[in-house]
């Protein structure tokens, strides 16, 4: 028991010192007197002192704090980062270095009592004992009264809706602290359909984080801009544009920019450097486009246990910081068939971890020779949904302004 104790506490300061902007939910439920060995406490005393101090400082600086004091408290730190795994696991870590610190208080206000030498022991006995239950009633409580008043005022919960109608009925919404796959094959249009999904959020006053692994900021924009404007994306990416067309993309996408509502990042691969940044911007949506190019700085055998780590950090981001996380992802199928939620490439996990999954697919990529089959033809199968019901949507693709629309709300 102690073991696992011991290596919670050392988790707790090998994550606030590694990623100290994520891992900060330790700041607000802990305090130093939560840890039971003195050099952990004193390092957790100096984060913290750090941190308040400048919010954006990382393990280097609090590093460097701890080596001008105690050079022995700073190689204790730096065990704790070296043995950190991952984010996966840190509220846990939280949760259990919280109830021990309970129970050796309650532990020592019990020996107290029973050692001193009152006349009437019982009483501050019951008194401990009903302290112990208000605390863990709190908690309760307070989740209860969250939960009753998402029960009253639905329109309270956030959710993340794509614009489509029918597919949001289908859906109800996609929930905030909620994870979502979407897979296709290459050139199905995955990007172009998260970017459909994006405008909607912006259109309902909701921030949008999206990490692009495989394009750049302005090809990104290019595509927004076809979406937005109504602009021909072949113009904009042979830049046959004129200038009244230049002004008005100029002064849109500044007018995005002004209200703070999107953030492109396209310098982030690793799902460690991800973190940080969904707990800086804290979005509504987050899209990552796609799972397949995400690295970790943590070592695994294979790339298929690698994929099992980056969708369950994906899932914690998505439930910690309260938003809808939706990831992209390539499917291994061949074959001329629609996708199943079980061709996500490279990991069953992802079929584990997501809330919802969808399939896209788009006959005309598989087979461009044949005149039958139409470009502007798609269609997206929704084949997981925890809350609600599954079931096929046909669209429609307009590749000249990267646009999906349902075929339902086209006619």
């Amino acid at each position: 028991m102690n073991e696992i104790i011991n290596d919670a506490e050392c988790g707790v300061i090998g994550g606030l010192l590694t990623f100290p902007e994520e891992a900060s939910e330790a700041i607000d439920k802990l305090c130093w007197d939560d840890f039971s060995l003195e050099p952990y406490r004193e390092i957790f005393k100096t984060a913290v002192l750090v941190l308040r101090e400048n919010p954006k400082a990382d393990g280097a600086v609090i590093l460097t704090k701890l080596n001008q004091a105690d050079k022995e408290l700073a190689r204790t730190a730096m065990r704790c980062m070296e043995l950190f795994i991952g984010m996966s696991n840190y509220s846990s870590y939280v949760r259990i270095v919280k109830k021990e610190s309970r129970r050796r208080k309650i532990n020592s206000k019990l020996e107290s009592v029973l050692l001193s030498s009152t006349d009437d022991p019982y009483s501050d006995l019951e008194k401990i004992v009903e302290d112990f239950r208000e605390t863990g009633k709190t908690t309760m409580t307070k989740s209860v009264i969250k939960y009753a008043d998402g029960l009253y005022h639905p329109e309270k919960i956030k959710r993340a809706y794509t614009g489509m109608s029918s597919l949001d009925r289908t859906i109800g919404g996609m929930k905030a602290g909620t994870l979502s796959y979407l897979g296709a094959r290459p050139s199905t249009g995955k990007t172009a359909f998260a970017l459909n999904i994006i405008r909607k959020q912006l259109a309902d006053g909701n921030k949008c984080l999206l990490f692009s692994l495989e394009m750049s900021r302005e090809q990104i924009y290019d595509r927004l801009a076809a979406d937005l404007l109504n602009i021909p994306y072949s113009r904009i990416e042979s830049c046959q544009l004129t200038e009244s067309e230049k002004d008005l993309i100029v002064r849109t996408l500044g007018e995005i920019a002004e209200t703070g509502l999107l953030e492109v990042v396209d310098d982030v691969y690793t799902v460690e450097g991800m973190m940080p940044r969904i707990a800086e911007y804290r979005p509504d949506f987050t899209a990552v486009d796609f799972i397949q190019l995400i690295r970790t700085v943590s070592r695994f055998q294979n790339r298929r246990n690698e994929i099992d780590y980056i969708s369950a950090e994906l899932k914690m981001a998505a439930k910690r910081y309260n938003c809808h996380l939706m990831c992209l992802s390539q499917i291994s199928r061949s074959g001329m068939d629609a996708p199943r939620m079980s061709d996500l490439k490279e990991s069953g996990a992802l079929e584990q971890d997501g809330d919802y999954i969808m399939l896209l697919h788009r006959p005309y990529v598989l087979c461009k020779d044949n005149p039958d089959v139409r470009p502007e033809d798609a269609q997206i199968l929704l084949d997981k949904n925890k809350y609600g019901r599954t079931g096929m949507k046909r669209l429609y693709f307009d590749g000249e302004h990267q646009r999906f629309t349902e075929v339902s709300d086209r006619e």
